[in-house]
């Protein structure tokens, strides 16, 4: 634990104000495209269904056009996912780099282990402010189940076993379904695909993300200290 002297220092709240402002900004973007393709998308399976009404009988079209968009659908979703933990690992590294900085920290987010910045981000913030992540909870938990779908999708293609954490999330998420499966023979077990259906998954990670930054910043401010060099 690091102790604080209890200095105020007005200016530099300013410039958080002016982060998390920049922060706020990308998120209402994230959200308004996700609102966008959200209407797009749900306008392409509908036409999708009409066509292959019009076209009953031949080579079941409207069974094609509906797999061909959902497809699509699941593309969009899943990318737009990883997009949008991108932009969390990437500001929640900020936010520990400012807290050097100004907290005159004698290591660095970089000086610690780990596979993601998300799970840096949280030591160090315990370690630098003493930031709990219970505090930030249930949003923290939403980032954290939604980077381990992320991880699964960028490494495995969205692939899982049976005794996966990813196949406990995919059973409890309204927005995500179990596709493919694949029996393999050594070592002998079954294999699982997920797609994301619609985008209520990842307007809830947008939102949670919202919520999440607003209480580090709220936190932040309500401390308002910052250790002198």
């Amino acid at each position: 634990m690091f102790n604080f002297n209890k200095v105020p220092r007005p200016e530099i709240m300013h410039y958080w104000d002016l982060k998390f402002q920049g922060i706020e900004e990308k998120i209402d973007s994230l959200n308004a495209y996700n609102i966008l393709m959200e209407e797009y998308l749900s306008k392409l399976i509908s036409e999708a269904s009409i066509q292959g009404k019009l076209e009953e009988g031949k080579n079941n079209q409207d069974e094609v056009n509906i797999l061909s968009t959902t497809i699509l659908s699941n593309t969009f979703y899943s990318s737009f996912l990883v997009q949008i933990i991108s932009l969390i690992e990437h500001e929640l590294r900020g936010i520990c780099l400012l807290i050097e900085n100004y907290n005159y920290q004698k290591f660095s987010i970089n000086d610690l282990k780990g596979h993601s910045d998300i799970d840096k981000a949280k030591t160090y913030l315990l370690k630098t402010i003493e930031l709990k992540t219970n505090l930030l909870n249930p949003e923290w938990q939403t980032v954290k189940n939604c980077y381990l779908l992320r991880n699964s999708i960028v490494h495995n293609q969205g692939y899982f076993d049976n005794n996966s954490t990813i196949h406990k999330l995919v059973e409890k998420c309204d927005s995500l379904l179990i596709g493919d499966t694949i029996q393999m023979m050594r070592p002998k077990k079954r294999i699982y695909s997920f797609t994301i259906k619609d985008g209520s998954i990842n307007e809830s990670l947008i939102q949670a993300s919202r919520v999440l930054f607003q209480k580090i910043f709220d936190y932040i401010k309500k401390i308002n200290t910052y250790q002198e060099k």
